[in-house]
């Protein structure tokens, strides 16, 4: 099995590393977006000039470049080494939010564009299944809503696989209005990250423990308990980005007003996930794992 690393990086001796050609790229796409051009602009250079992608593919898009401008693994974690400092980083943002704010001025925002905000956002509490979306037949479109079910809630052989609750659009803006205001309120809901020691399993260390011993090992065996090692670490290194999740959520929330109607740029902001109980409850969870249960 292996993993998909972000462009930026490599796997160098079981452990990730910065890759300086591909960093240099990073760099270059924060820069330029920054300076000014947008994401669609980027990718069309980057096409002409045969750049590869983190697959290795020509192919740019702009939703490429925007997941590489909001992945915080660029600022570094206890997995990733740092590529872009902070600043760079909420700048991006920034505008981010200011050219999804003026696509919508003044424009409707269609159904397919709200479903694909909310998308992957929701999970079933219940089964552990994704919410989605469903739209009711054409002929009862008037009589009937369309609502947010859990993946599994279909019936086979007269049976519902999963009965949990359903959701509304407005249900579910009503949910991130009020979570979005308890968390403005609310100053413990940022919390600062308590720094807890690395826990690695005994797998790995098992392994570290053969590495340590290799002397009579064949340099295939040797690598082959290198990558094994790699990917133990991988498994069950916990990444603590808390502390720089809360700080951009300072960031967003400075001279923050509570709020009256939905708002997609703290949405997107704050709230990382929406987890559906049964008895119309849900436990909406933000990007620094703070969590609120609430009832709607």
């Amino acid at each position: 099995m292996s993993w998909h690393l972000p462009i930026g990086y490599e796997w160098v001796d079981g452990k990730i590393q910065v890759s300086e050609s591909d960093a240099a790229l990073v760099l270059r796409i924060f820069s330029e977006f920054n300076a000014g051009k947008s994401a669609c602009q980027i990718s069309k250079e980057l096409n002409r000039e045969n750049v590869p992608n983190a697959h290795g593919r020509v192919a740019w898009t702009h939703g490429a470049i925007g997941r590489i401008l909001e992945n915080p693994k660029y600022l570094g974690t206890d997995v990733y080494p740092q590529i872009i400092d902070l600043e760079m980083y909420l700048i991006a943002q920034k505008r981010r939010d200011e050219q999804r704010e003026e696509s919508s001025k003044g424009k409707y925002r269609p159904d397919k564009e709200i479903r694909e905000m909310f998308n992957g956002t929701i999970r079933c509490g219940k089964c552990g299944h994704r919410y989605t979306y469903r739209q009711p037949p054409c002929k009862k479109r008037n009589k009937y809503i369309a609502l947010w079910m859990c993946k599994q809630h279909e019936y086979f052989r007269n049976n519902c696989l999963c009965t949990n609750s359903t959701l509304s659009n407005e249900q579910l803006k009503e949910i991130c209005v009020f979570s979005i205001n308890s968390f403005i309120k609310k100053s413990r809901a940022i919390k600062k990250c308590v720094e807890r020691p690395q826990r690695f399993s005994t797998e790995f260390w098992g392994l570290n423990i053969k590495l340590e011993q290799s002397e009579n090992l064949t340099q295939e065996e040797v690598l082959n308990l290198i990558f094994k090692r790699a990917k133990e670490r991988y498994k069950t290194l916990e990444v603590r980005d808390e502390s720089i999740q809360t700080t951009m959520m300072q960031e967003v929330l400075k001279d923050q007003e509570p709020i009256s109607e939905f708002d997609e740029r703290l949405y997107r902001r704050l709230i990382r996930e929406i987890i559906v109980y049964p008895e119309n409850m849900v436990k909406v969870v933000f990007h620094n794992k703070d969590s609120l249960k609430i009832g709607y």
